[in-house]
């Protein structure tokens, strides 16, 4: 299992906004999913982020359909799946989900948007980030941390953010976000996950979803994120309102592509 600290190098931080939730799709289905049966743990993870990053970023995806895409992962593939020990058996399905990955549709960014469309100039990878976290004048207040999640779209999270103990904790966070990309006038930020929540494609509905982003606090963590690119920003972009120029977070929870 990924969590917060480990597989996304980052720590916790007293900023909280309130993010509009980007829809979680509801699949209810039962068809068992390619790479159920996968290895998981840290090394795959990294691998699948790597890979994603070198599509995006090296030209890659600028491909003709699905089989020329499936073509362009191949090299990578077998560059990096004998780096981690991962059996050759997984290659195709490996190939498969990614596919899918890139070419899916994402309704909430914009009406036919695909990853595979980003151009790279309107993307960045692994975004390196430094947040303030407290300081001794002006320590964390973990309640006010924890009751501000009460208010926003997932209340749930604040009984397991008052469970945070990290008392005293002051001086700066830093971490990457794994995408952030502009699309039409907004910049949204996305994380991929390659965590196992069951072996169907039903196992990745809307409630697995979200008690997975509970429990592996990807909820706080995309609001660090959130806090983050929203200060840059403000930096950057000329007339910046977050209401008019930030677009949401998006989490992909990769092995729930079933290459439908």
């Amino acid at each position: 299992n990924e969590d917060v600290m480990a597989a996304d190098r980052d720590g916790l931080s007293s900023e909280v906004n309130l993010i509009p939730e980007i829809g979680l799709v509801d699949c209810g289905k039962e068809e068992l999913i390619p790479a159920s049966a996968m290895p998981g743990g840290r090394k795959v993870g990294d691998m699948v982020h790597a890979i994603l990053e070198d599509l995006l970023t090296g030209g890659q995806c600028v491909v003709g359909d699905e089989a020329d895409l499936k073509m362009a992962l191949r090299p990578l593939l077998e560059l990096h799946m004998p780096r981690i020990q991962l059996a050759s058996c997984w290659e195709e399905k490996l190939a498969e989900m990614l596919t899918r990955c890139l070419v899916q549709n994402i309704p909430d960014v914009g009406e036919g948007f695909r990853l595979l469309d980003l151009p790279r100039e309107q993307l960045a990878c692994e975004m390196p980030f430094l947040l303030r976290s407290g300081d001794r004048e002006t320590p964390v207040d973990f309640e006010q941390f924890a009751s501000a999640f009460e208010r926003s779209k997932c209340p749930e999270y604040a009984k397991r953010a008052r469970q945070i103990d990290l008392k005293g904790l002051k001086g700066f966070l830093s971490g990457f976000i794994d995408l952030t990309f502009l699309w039409e006038g907004k910049w949204y930020l996305l994380d991929y996950k390659s965590n196992r929540l069951g072996t169907r494609v039903s196992d990745y509905g809307r409630e697995s979803l979200k008690e997975a982003m509970v429990m592996h606090d990807y909820v706080l963590q995309y609001h660090l994120y959130s806090v983050a690119l929203d200060q840059l920003l403000r930096q950057r972009v000329p007339d910046y309102s977050y209401e008019s120029h930030f677009g949401g977070a998006i989490y992909l929870f990769l092995r729930g592509f079933d290459g439908k």
